[in-house]
């Protein structure tokens, strides 16, 4: 079973720190082969690496990953860093905060009831993040966290699985259905797209205003250059999970050791022998590095070994 569908096995309102029951819920463990797990993402934040996955581990990633206590053993599926803030999604529609570089999380949403897993969250600056999951699932903060709103956009209810935004601070959303959809600053839907297709989209890069970049399910990958949809031929059909910009270029990873340098419509294929699905990457300039998360851990890839 594919990760992302395995994650799903399982009005408008405002929540605040008060209204969180949590009571039942146990910590994290810290495990000696954590790092070994499944991990769901990555973000550079209080001048290291974050790294977030399974059962609430929550990991800093120096050349070896030290796994950090998390209040809850809950499924984290993403994270968004903006400077020193930092904030992880996860399954009961978890959001957590971790404030200034320090040391304890803060759980800001938690609701099991909704029976929906979050999946990606984005912060455009320390106030205002948008976070998106299953069965059409979107929260917006203007208050860091404090309070989340509930935003409606499609009758549809797709699962949404990413979420990023332009500089003019429109939020772009990718998910189920082939769904594309833009939404301005404050959350109001703005456009929906026709991606000619209705295959599921995991992931998106936004380029400009009205031009990205999204990829999913059986290596699906969109090109929509501000009036059309374009269909990118990939060599393997295994789904793309995730992606990281490099130079003017990005990287795309997925099922399959699938790892692709796409720039200028154009692809490299640069998979891994190894088969196993890569969920997520980053960049680290100062070791000259490519490091993925995996559902095995992490891997470390020379930057001067992909020859691009």
């Amino acid at each position: 079973m594919r990760w992302k569908h395995a994650l799903l096995a399982l009005g408008l309102y405002t929540a605040s720190l008060a209204d969180i029951d949590a009571k039942a819920a146990s910590p994290a463990q810290i495990l000696p082969k954590a790092s070994t797990g499944i991990v769901t993402g990555m973000g550079w934040s209080c001048g290291g690496l974050y790294a977030v996955g399974e059962r609430g581990h929550v990991f800093t990633v120096n050349q070896d990953p030290v796994q950090q206590p998390f209040p809850m053993r809950t499924f984290l599926t993403g994270l968004a860093v903006h400077g020193d803030q930092l904030w992880v999604v996860g399954h009961d529609a978890l959001i957590a905060y971790l404030p200034d570089c320090g040391e304890l999380w803060h759980l800001q949403h938690y609701k099991p009831e909704l029976e929906a897993p979050l999946f990606a969250l984005s912060f455009q600056n320390t106030k205002q993040g948008l976070a998106v999951g299953a069965y059409g699932l979107i929260l917006f903060t203007e208050n860091s966290g404090r309070e989340w709103r509930r935003i409606f956009a499609s009758e549809a209810y797709p699962h949404y699985y990413a979420v990023q935004y332009d500089a003019s601070r429109n939020w772009y959303l990718a998910g189920e259905f082939g769904t594309v959809i833009k939404l301005s600053q404050q959350g109001e839907l703005s456009v929906t797209y026709n991606t000619k297709t209705s295959v599921t989209f995991f992931g998106l890069e936004v380029l400009a205003e009205d031009r990205w970049l999204a990829y999913g399910l059986r290596g699906l990958l969109v090109s929509f250059d501000g009036t059309t949809a374009t269909k990118i031929d990939t060599p393997r059909k295994f789904s793309l999970y995730g992606s990281t910009q490099y130079k003017d270029g990005y990287f795309l990873f997925g099922e399959g050791g699938t790892l692709y340098y796409y720039r200028d419509q154009k692809l490299v294929d640069l998979s891994l022998e190894e088969r196993i699905p890569l969920i997520c990457g980053v960049i680290d300039d100062n070791r000259s590095e490519l490091i993925l998360g995996s559902t095995n851990g992490f891997r470390h890839l020379p930057l001067r070994e992909l020859n691009l």
